[in-house]
């Protein structure tokens, strides 16, 4: 019966995936058209203002959103993770929004990484030989010395270092304040920080633009709140390895708004490093330790 009902939550928490994978691809899209009219720092700005209302009702209906003990770190992590954001926008329009999504599958890998330089983890060989191959696979996706590395690869992958090291911040965040106050500080500390840049950069944006970042705004809720239930119902090992579809649907879009054809190396590598990821979380998960 116990193995019954684990089957039927991993399959729900699957579904909610799928639903969100698409939405988080469409997203980009939306992402990628308007940076192309907008600074990627004033984009990420209107995108974040936008979920911010949306989400206010919430914000002020749960007083725990506005306490934090955490506010240096809060802070930090908003910084760190807006600029994340912005570099991911602007390697939107320099490199196909396959190849971005197949090197941003190394975040798990990143994150890692910075468990075993900054919170002391001592990883066992499975985990070492994880992260090794999902090294490999991102020097499959880039391919050095075959071709130049080009600047949207290097952007991707700075980009996935500053989210990586945002989501360690989390989990100091969360020892002492709620996820829903990590939430609201995230958005609040993301609009500080991003609304000088946005001065300075400034490009008055139009209606359609403005149209766009609503849009935006409701398929990220509807992506974030997917992906939020995923989680709550199925095994990380379980959904782990259903991210590759992730590519499928970057590839798709790619192709039907940019003409853009994924490149066979950009698949495999893309595969490899969804395939290290998986067995580094599975491992995680038999050990009885939440894995990065």
């Amino acid at each position: 019966m116990h193995a019954f009902t684990t089957r039927h939550r991993n399959l729900r928490g699957i579904a909610w995936l799928m639903l969100s994978l698409p939405c988080f691809q469409t997203m980009n899209v939306m992402l990628r058209h308007v940076a192309a009219d907008l600074p990627p720092v004033e984009t990420m700005f209107f995108r974040n203002l936008f979920g911010f209302i949306i989400l206010l009702p919430l914000f002020l209906r749960r007083s725990e959103a506005l306490r934090t003990r955490q506010l240096g770190m809060n802070a930090l992590r908003g910084f760190t993770h807006l600029g994340g954001m912005v570099a991911w926008v602007y390697a939107l329009t320099l490199i196909p929004l396959a190849t971005a999504a197949a090197l941003v599958f190394a975040t798990p890998v990143v994150v890692a990484i910075g468990a075993v330089l900054f919170f002391g983890e001592r990883p066992g060989v499975p985990r070492w030989a994880a992260i090794g191959l999902g090294l490999v696979g991102v020097l499959i996706i880039m391919r050095p010395g075959v071709e130049a590395i080009s600047l949207g690869a290097l952007v991707v992958l700075g980009a996935t270092v500053l989210q990586g090291s945002a989501k360690m911040m989390v989990k100091v965040i969360v020892r002492t304040d709620s996820t829903l106050s990590a939430v609201f500080h995230l958005n609040v500390w993301m609009a500080l920080f991003g609304l000088v840049p946005t001065i300075i950069f400034w490009r008055t944006p139009t209606l359609a633009h403005l149209g766009w970042f609503v849009v935006m705004a409701a398929v990220g809720a509807v992506a974030h709140y997917s992906l939020t239930r995923a989680i709550e119902h199925a095994d990380f090992t379980a959904l782990q390895p259903f991210e590759f579809v992730q590519l499928g649907w970057a590839a798709l879009l790619g192709f039907a708004f940019f003409a853009e054809v994924p490149a066979n190396h950009v698949l495999l590598g893309g595969a490899v490093i969804v395939a290290a990821t998986s067995w580094m979380v599975h491992h995680e998960a038999r050990r009885g330790r939440p894995s990065p």
